[in-house]
Parts: C-alpha cells; structure tokens; sequence
C-alpha cells in the first residue's frame, strides 16, 4: 500500500501518528532524561551555593578565629605553668623537702598515689607526714600556697605528740594537678 493513494484523511492520520510517536519517543529518550539531569544539577548548585555563602560567612570571621587561637594559645601555655603537663616527682619531692627545712619541720613521709584522671586534668596525691610546731606548719602551709603550681591539702590530721622539741604530728594529702595533653 503506497502512502499516495490513500486517502487524506488517512494520510493525515498517519502523519499525526508518526509525530505523535517522534514527540513521544523524543520526550521520554532525550527530554524527561535532560529535564531530570538539569534538575539534579540544579540541587547540587543550589546546595554549592549554600557552601559558598557559609564559606565566605567563616573566611569573614576567620582574622577573629585567629586572635581568639592566639588568647587561647597564651592562656594554654598560661596554664601549663599552673598545671604542669608531666608529674614531676622529683621535683615536686626537693621543693616540698625545701619547703619542710625551711619550715623548721621534720618530713617523715612522702609517698605518692596514682594519678587520678579527671576529663582535662589528672589528680597527684602524695601522702605525707610531718612533725613540728603549729607554727612551723602554718609558716609551711603559707609556702605551699605561694607556688606558682597549684597543690591543695586534704585530710588534714593534726596529733599533739610532744617529742623533743616537737610538739605536733601532721598527716594529710597534697595534691597537685597535672595538665593532660591530647593523645596521652
């Protein structure tokens, strides 16, 4: 059957029908996947968009970031003076052997404890023992809180022993703190 010899209508019909399938066969193979792909890019520039803007926003307050880094680096090392970063134990021994001689007080015990881990810090008890006067042990205590490291007393037990020229046995716990630094 020749395309000519039907009649019009039909060749009408027949040229709606192969548009109608050149339209559909363009819309679902190019067109519905090319309108897909735009609006999937369209997203993911909308959603770079939002980066930019929230990187401009921080890169703006970046010279503020670096100054507060620059107080808090000097606040650090600030506390790393208050809160040494390593026990110490040597040290901390002569200061507090120090302390007790010019104190006038006889040391009898020193015997450190394990460190006890708090979140940013770590706890150095050392137990002790001293013999003295009341005044002696106050002048001592006065000496302790002058150290640039912090070192608190706790259970204080204070017996009247009376011998030579003793007159008063101390026990307690100092304790002194220890910075704890990222990855120890």
């Amino acid at each position: 059957m020749e395309f000519a010899k039907l009649s019009p209508s039909a060749q009408l019909a027949i040229i709606l029908v192969l548009i109608g399938g050149i339209f559909l066969a363009f819309y679902f193979m190019i067109y519905s996947k090319k309108a897909a792909e735009i609006k999937t890019k369209s997203a993911e520039f909308d959603a770079l968009q939002q980066e930019i803007m929230k990187a401009k926003r921080t890169a703006a307050k970046l010279p503020e970031l670096k100054q507060r880094i620059e107080r808090l680096k000097e606040r650090f090392e600030l506390m790393k003076r208050i809160l040494p970063t390593g026990r110490n134990t040597q040290d901390l021994l002569q200061r507090v052997r120090n302390l007790t001689a010019n104190s006038n007080l006889a040391l009898k015990r020193f015997d450190p404890a394990p460190l006890v881990i708090r979140e940013l810090y770590a706890e150095y008890p050392v137990h002790m023992r001293v013999f003295g006067t009341y005044q002696n042990l106050k002048i001592f205590f006065f000496k302790i809180s002058k150290l640039p490291r912090i070192i608190n007393i706790y259970n204080l037990e204070i017996k009247d022993v009376r011998e030579g020229p003793f007159n008063i046995e101390a026990n307690y716990t100092a304790v002194t703190f220890v910075l704890i630094e990222e990855g120890t």
